[in-house]
């Protein structure tokens, strides 16, 4: 086996470079993994100006184990895996080295497409919506319902038995909720509430919406806002007497990269979101599919709005 491969790196400056970086050599209890696909993932976009130069990205992966754990745990070689990396990054190289524990074993009818958009977004959503516990027939508000993260919570609360309302920041893109037949569909903050159960995945001032409709001992998630080039327009902000007028309500925020570092049950989630896919019941909004080679067009593309859907990035 080859000693380099070819794999986009952060170039110190904010920006990413096609290089040649040495073959990752897995730890006893890593596989290694040729890959197949990515995405690309808003969060480590938004983090570019302040990662050091040479870190692999890559928050999603797709790929074969080629070599197993050399201490037996995880999947055998030729096992169909997906991965979310945690902060390691490695998803756009050709090889990646990833702990075996935290793998998804996938079926076969898993197309790689699917699989590159899964892991990061999917992980995410489903630690969102757990929040909750136990969901059948709570009211639930699920804010940017169009994003990958917000689609997919949206579609694990209604399975759970929730009375979903999505919400999305501008009319034109209700259009794009419809085939999910959710409860409700609302557009910015035109959302009275009260709401049991909030999923917020856009911080700044729909985060503030949120805290003014979310009910009694009602619960917000929140993974949304942050700064860099898609920073809200506005700050969160807790209404006057918030605490008096939602007594027991509580905001909580969801970090998918900690758990996968626990990795404690990663890699089952990953297989029953795969399995959900499979079944028909997750629509991922898979808007493109591009080679790897097209990186640089695809995170200026996200840089500026123009992203709508999912990418699905092979790798050849």
């Amino acid at each position: 086996m080859a000693k380099t491969m070819k794999a986009w790196v952060t170039d110190g400056k904010g920006g990413i470079s096609f290089s040649d970086v040495p073959v990752p050599t897995p730890a006893p209890d890593q596989a290694l993994i040729e890959c197949k696909s990515t995405t690309i993932a808003r969060g480590e976009i938004r983090s570019l100006p302040y990662l050091p130069g040479g870190r692999v990205l890559g928050l999603d992966l797709a790929g074969v184990v080629i070599k197993e754990a050399a201490d037996g745990s995880g999947p055998p070689v030729g096992s169909r895996v997906i991965a979310m990396t945690g902060f390691s990054g490695g998803g756009w190289g050709q090889f990646a080295a990833l702990p075996a524990s935290t793998l998804g074993v996938i079926p076969d009818e898993l197309s790689w497409k699917e699989a590159a958009v899964l892991p990061n977004a999917g992980l995410t959503a489903l630690y969102s919506v757990r929040h909750a516990g136990f969901l059948v027939g709570l009211s639930v508000l699920v804010t940017g319902a169009t994003g990958a993260v917000g689609r997919i919570a949206a579609q694990l609360a209604q399975h759970a038995g929730a009375e979903v309302t999505g919400s999305v920041s501008r009319a034109e893109r209700a259009e794009a909720l419809k085939s999910l037949d959710l409860n409700h569909i609302a557009v910015a903050n035109d959302t009275v509430g009260p709401f049991d159960f909030i999923i917020d995945t856009l911080g700044g001032g729909s985060l503030s919406h949120a805290l003014k409709v979310v009910g009694p001992e009602g619960v917000i998630v929140t993974m949304g806002g942050g700064e860099g080039f898609d920073a809200p327009s506005e700050q969160a902000i807790i209404p006057l007497g918030w605490f008096g007028e939602h007594p027991g309500a509580r905001v909580e925020a969801e970090n998918v990269a900690a758990h996968v570092l626990r990795r404690t049950g990663v890699a089952r989630d990953l297989g029953i979101l795969a399995k959900l896919v499979v079944d028909n019941r997750l629509d991922l909004d898979i808007a493109e599919e591009v080679s790897w080679r097209e990186a640089p067009r695809v995170v200026d593309a996200l840089k500026a709005g123009q992203t709508k859907g999912r990418v699905a990035i092979l790798i050849d």
